[in-house]
């Protein structure tokens, strides 16, 4: 079984350094199946150096909504809307939110480069039928997807 870990950001702008680094000495211990993931490029980047044998990856939206508008400036949600950080995080594969979806930047990524992509939350048939066109693996929640 896959232990999937996301790692929340206190302050998206300084990767929490220390704390990537005590999360990589509790799973050195680890001898199961684990891949970390996260919204925060900094952390992201702090995984790929802290622990660069573990699978990582990263969740994105469209950043369109009030939430990310209050946090980010244009720029910002323009460079996570898109992935630009890619070069320095390289993550292993991509988490993107089912309504955000079709998106260019996991559509290049999972075309192009054969990155994985996963979707976030799919609750309903329509939410899995993007899935199921858009994604290669999906987060789900309130129902059977094998049902529907």
């Amino acid at each position: 079984m896959l232990l999937i870990i996301e790692l929340k950001s206190l302050n998206a702008r300084n990767g929490q350094r220390a704390f990537v680094e005590g999360v990589a000495e509790k799973l050195a211990s680890y001898d199961g199946s684990v891949t970390l993931k996260t919204f925060d490029p900094e952390i992201l980047t702090n995984i790929r150096h802290a622990m660069p044998d573990r699978p990582r990856g990263i969740l994105a939206e469209n950043t369109r909504s009030a939430e990310w508008r209050r946090q980010f400036g244009v720029m910002e949600r323009f460079i996570l809307r898109n992935m630009l950080h890619w070069p320095r995080t390289r993550p292993d594969f991509i988490s993107y939110g089912v309504h955000s979806l079709p998106a260019p930047a996991p559509w290049i990524m999972r075309h192009l480069f054969g990155v994985p992509v996963m979707t976030w939350t799919v609750r309903t048939a329509d939410d899995r039928a993007a899935a199921a066109r858009y994604a290669d693996q999906i987060v789900f929640e309130g129902f059977d997807p094998d049902r529907i």
